[in-house]
């Protein structure tokens, strides 16, 4: 029942699966539901959930005996303590135990298999899996746009904007932008092996069709988001550069405020440019939110929020938001969330959460050019997008694409010789030989 194999059916069968987590993660089935029904969303989240446990259990060891589900070790430590701030502040804060225990299960889940992929597989297979699962993903994305377009159209937030499986241009902007970037990284580590594109199937017209879409979603800002993790790639990824290695930690703590700060304060006396161009300078009543948000977070539950994934199901937690503004506006009924990371995790497990995602981000990339090349070009560009993506959009799902490669990101920042990632090669401890797949 529990055995060592080289079948290379049973490599397959693993690939597919992880190819299958991470299509979950990126939003699959999304919108599919209005045509099937939410069970089969339900069938599937659970599914992928079922199947990340089942790979780790089964990887665990070379016998029956050998089985576990956790082998922690002190390198993580800021992994663990920041989902053990979470579920223990969130536990005592919710309003919903049942479903906050089913909330953070699958956050502790996702943040376990995280760490069960760096340690098993390189950066540059990761990639891979990550690539062929958004081909998957924008196949499955363009057939609803056009096979059941009357679903589309009935479901659209802005009907003239491609939103693909998601409900509003900001989520898809967000999804295809960490697609991009994801591409490039992928790019960057393919050359510096001495190949060439053409060895990534179909990477061009894939990349051109990201682009197209972003493109027509009108959420330009997500190619923001890509471009600049994508210039610090190019310009700082060179191999003898490690000591001039940029210090993600932080930046990543002080540009995530800072941003709070600045468009808080400073931004508003530039209100006169910003009507001469005719953008808004709230950011699209961002900033009165974020006021909002900052009033109601100092005077109730500063330090532990109202449960992790709960702040916007909570009516009593929202109606402070309300009553900001007036009852008609649009921000008088909003529930759909901060708009920023960091407010977003303030809202949901309060400031010892925000305390222990800074120390998780800050103890990870300390010393950064002890991590390995592969690991450090990785980590360091995904965690740099996490922080601008944070800046206008939340990022704190259980099992979202953006918190998994976040954990996978720390995980490989925290791994300081590359001979501690074993590459898997067969199924239930793999083997060991090497097929190719990392």
């Amino acid at each position: 029942m529990y055995m060592k194999t080289d079948n290379r059916n049973v490599l397959a069968w693993r690939d597919l699966f992880i190819v299958f987590i991470l299509l979950d993660c990126y939003g699959f089935p999304g919108r599919y539901q209005a045509v099937f029904g939410t069970i089969f969303r339900t069938i599937l989240d659970y599914g992928a959930f079922l199947l990340e446990i089942a790979l780790m259990i089964l990887s665990s060891g070379d016998s029956i005996m050998d089985i576990r589900l956790v082998d922690l070790k002190k390198r993580y430590i800021g992994i663990y303590l920041t989902v053990g701030v979470i579920t223990t502040v969130s536990m005592i804060s919710t309003r919903d135990r049942s479903l906050e225990a089913i909330t953070c299960i699958r956050l502790i889940t996702t943040a376990m298999f995280a760490i069960w992929l760096a340690e098993n597989f390189k950066p540059k297979r990761i990639l891979e899996y990550a690539y062929y699962a958004e081909i998957l993903f924008t196949i499955v994305s363009i057939i609803f746009v056009t096979v059941f377009r009357r679903y589309y159209i009935r479901g659209a937030s802005y009907q003239n904007d491609y939103v693909g499986l998601f409900n509003v241009k900001n989520e898809v902007a967000s999804q295809l932008s960490f697609a991009i970037l994801m591409q490039m990284i992928l790019l960057k580590l393919t050359l510096n092996e001495g190949k060439h594109s053409t060895d990534i199937p179909f990477f061009w017209p894939v990349l051109l069709v990201h682009f197209f879409l972003i493109i027509r979603s009108h959420g330009l800002g997500g190619l923001f988001f890509a471009a600049v993790p994508a210039f610090v790639l190019l310009f700082f990824g060179k191999q003898s550069n490690r000591n001039l290695r940029l210090p993600i930690g932080y930046i990543y703590v002080v540009g995530s405020v800072t941003f709070i700060l600045i468009a808080l304060t400073i931004l508003p006396l530039f209100k006169p440019v910003f009507d001469l161009l005719g953008k808004d300078v709230t950011l699209t009543g961002r900033t009165d939110l974020w006021r909002q948000i900052i009033d109601v977070m100092q005077k109730n539950r500063t330090m532990t929020g109202y449960g992790y994934g709960m702040f916007w199901r909570d009516q009593q937690a929202v109606q402070l938001i309300h009553d900001g503004f007036d009852k008609n506006s649009f921000m008088g009924n909003m529930t759909s969330g901060a708009h920023n990371t960091i407010l977003e995790l303030w809202l949901n497990a309060g400031l010892l959460s925000v305390a222990a995602l800074f120390f998780m981000i800050l103890y990870a990339f300390r010393r950064p050019g002890d991590i390995p090349y592969d690991s450090y070009l990785f980590s360091s560009t995904y965690v740099l997008w996490y922080m601008l993506h944070g800046w206008m959009e939340r990022a704190n799902g259980n099992y979202e694409y953006n918190v998994l490669f976040l954990f996978i990101s720390i995980a490989f920042a925290c791994i300081r010789d590359e001979r501690e990632i074993i590459p898997f090669k067969s199924y239930s401890s793999y083997g060991r030989r090497d097929y190719g797949t990392t």
